[in-house]
């Protein structure tokens, strides 16, 4: 089997070959272990596929690369297995991937989770600014945090009570993002691809049974953005969960929650539907894209992160590539 060029994945197989496959799509900065916590759940009753983002959990290290061109490697790894048909799962980032997946061939799959995330685009002009604030493990200050004290350092990306709600998950989280610690320069690699996608005009396409799970807390991807995705999803179900950004660690009954719903038990509110998108509106789309809004701040992360002229090639990528 041919590898992939910039994901890793790893394969649960199920002892049943006709059992149905999930895919799992982690988010910025993760990769297969991510994952960890959902094997029991799900691995009973699917063939279970994790994936891992350019430079984690052994995936090959790149600077340069979209939303898209990881969708089409996932695509080509199902592809290599033969898988026709899967659930898809995607947190953050990955919900971004799963989304331009279910575009380039949503005849592959049969039930689609978001968790954490939105459609881009200018929703997530407050979001980058939030995370600039919050400096990630990116900027000196917090790097020093990761390394001296990593239960600090990582509480932005969970609910503000969660540490105390539950200390065994969010101790999971961190031992997951630091064990190993994934480089700053892969983190910014990663948020430098999320900043530029939208997948706003093309959720009405989107038309595949739906779950969107957000937790109210969200410091990264906001909760309104989650909330309104859900809207504009044709076929779509919402559940808020009391958490952060993280509910694959924050909440015990995520997985329950999922399970349900892959079996196609009604879980989760329908939201009132948002009125389809004008010619305004996309067209305010359009343009976004192009102008590719934030990447002046993500270039001056980039030079402090990898140095001036790496940065300087991601932003003139952001605008040609």
């Amino acid at each position: 089997m041919p590898k992939p060029k910039l994901v890793a994945f790893t394969l649960h197989q199920h002892p049943n070959p006709k059992a149905p496959v999930v895919v799992l799509i982690p988010g910025v900065g993760c990769g297969c272990s991510f994952w960890a916590s959902a094997l029991a759940p799900l691995t009973p009753d699917y063939t279970v596929l994790t994936f891992s983002n350019p430079g984690v959990c052994g995936a090959p290290a790149a600077n340069l690369f979209t939303v898209e061109e990881l969708a089409f490697d996932i695509l080509s790894v199902l592809e290599d297995f033969g898988i026709t048909k899967c659930h898809m799962v995607g947190h953050s980032m990955g919900g971004y991937i799963a989304q331009r997946l279910c575009r380039l061939r949503p005849d592959i799959v049969d039930r689609l989770v978001l968790i954490s995330t939105s459609y881009g685009g200018r929703a997530t002009d407050q979001d980058i600014t939030n995370v600039l604030s919050y400096m990630l493990p990116i900027w000196p200050k917090q790097r020093k945090l990761v390394r001296t004290n990593p239960y600090e350092a990582f509480k932005f990306a969970v609910g503000r009570d969660t540490p105390e709600r539950n200390p065994e998950g969010y101790a999971a989280f961190v031992e997951n993002r630091t064990n190993p610690k994934t480089p700053e320069e892969v983190y910014a690699a990663h948020f430098f691809c999320a900043i530029k996608f939208s997948g706003l005009a093309g959720l009405p396409n989107l038309t595949m049974p739906t779950l969107v799970i957000h937790g109210n807390d969200d410091n990264i991807i906001a909760f309104e953005a989650g909330k309104e995705m859900a809207s504009r999803l044709p076929n779509a179900r919402f559940i808020e969960k009391d958490c952060g950004h993280c509910p694959p660690f924050e909440d015990p009954n995520m997985y329950a929650d999922i399970r349900t719903f892959l079996q196609g038990g009604k879980i989760g509110q329908v939201l009132p539907k948002a009125a389809p998108l004008t010619a305004k509106e996309l067209r305010e789309d359009a343009i976004w894209k192009r102008r590719r809004m934030g990447t002046l701040r993500m270039t001056a992360l980039f030079a402090l992160s990898k140095g001036l002229p790496v940065g300087v090639q991601h932003w003139i990528k952001s605008f040609t590539g």
